[in-house]
C-alpha cells in the first residue's frame, strides 16, 4: 500500500519545519545548561536565541523566490543538507559562536521552506479534503513547540542538551530520504525571458530594507537589554503602541 503524495508532503513539513521550532522551544529549559557547559553569560545565550528567531523571519520571503528560480526540489534538498550539517555543529559545538552561527543558519533555512512547503501542502491535498490542511498545520506547529518544552524539560532534568541537536539532524535527514516524492518545480518552468523578468520585477530594495530592519532591530533590543530594568518597564509601554501605529 502506497502512502498517499499529499501525506508524505505532510511528513516532509513536519521534519522540516519542525526541528527548528522544537529547539525553538525547547532552548529556553536548555539556556542555563549551555551557560554551565561553556561557561558563558546568559546574556550571551539569550541573544543566539533572537537572532535564530529573527533569521527565521527575516529569511520567510526568499523561499518562494529561490524555489522559483532554482526548482523546489533542488532547493529543498540544499536546506535540508545544511540542516544536517547545522544541526550536527550544533550538538558538537563547544562555544557560543559556534551553536550562535548554526542556530542562525537553521532560522534562516527554516524560513526559506516555510512559505514554500505550506502552499505545496494545499495544492497537493485533494480538493476535497483541503479544509484538513489548517488542522495538520496547527498539529505539526504546536506539536513542535509542545515536543520542545518536554524535550527541554527532560534535557534539563538530567543535564543534558546535545541529544536534543542530533535528534533534529536525524529527523532532517528523514526529510531529505523523502524529498524524492517533491515536485522539482512547483510551477510551470519559466522560459528564459519570463525568468528574467521574474528576477528583474524582484523588489531587490525591499529585501534590502528588510535585512537591514532585521539588523537594526537586533541593535534597538540589544539597546534595551542594556537598559536599566525601571527605564525599560517606562519605555516600552510607550514605545511599542507608537511603533505599531506607524506599520
Amino acid at each position: 500500500m502506497t502512502l498517499p503524495r499529499h501525506w508524505i508532503v505532510a511528513m516532509i513539513l513536519a521534519t522540516t519545519i519542525g526541528p527548528n521550532l522544537l529547539v525553538m522551544s525547547g532552548f529556553m529549559q536548555i539556556q542555563t545548561i549551555i551557560q554551565n557547559a561553556f561557561g558563558s553569560s546568559s546574556y550571551a545565550t539569550m541573544w543566539i536565541s533572537i537572532v535564530a528567531n529573527m533569521a527565521f523571519a527575516v529569511w520567510i520571503p526568499l523561499g518562494p523566490v529561490l524555489s522559483r528560480q532554482l526548482g523546489l526540489r533542488f532547493c529543498f534538498r540544499c536546506a535540508t543538507v545544511m540542516f544536517v550539517v547545522t544541526f550536527t555543529a550544533s550538538s558538537i559545538s563547544d562555544n557560543t559562536v559556534l551553536l550562535g552561527i548554526s542556530r542562525a543558519l537553521e532560522g534562516a533555512l527554516t524560513g526559506t521552506q516555510l512559505m514554500v512547503l505550506v502552499p505545496l501542502l494545499f495544492v497537493e491535498f485533494p480538493a476535497e479534503r483541503r479544509n484538513r490542511v489548517l488542522g495538520i498545520l496547527l498539529c505539526i506547529m504546536f506539536g513542535s513547540v509542545v515536543l520542545g518544552a518536554i524535550f527541554g524539560t527532560i534535557s534539563q532534568a538530567y543535564d543534558h542538551w546535545r541529544w536534543l541537536f542530533g535528534l533534529c539532524a536525524c529527523l532532517s535527514l528523514g526529510a531529505l530520504l523523502l524529498s524524492g516524492h517533491l515536485p522539482k518545480h512547483m510551477f510551470p518552468v519559466p522560459s528564459m525571458a519570463s525568468a528574467r523578468g521574474a528576477w528583474n520585477r524582484f523588489d531587490y530594495i525591499g529585501t534590502t530594507l528588510l535585512l537591514c530592519s532585521g539588523h537594526r532591530r537586533y541593535g534597538g533590543l540589544e539597546i534595551c537589554y542594556r537598559m536599566d530594568s525601571a527605564v525599560r518597564s517606562y519605555l516600552c509601554p510607550r514605545v511599542y503602541p507608537f511603533v505599531y501605529s506607524r506599520v
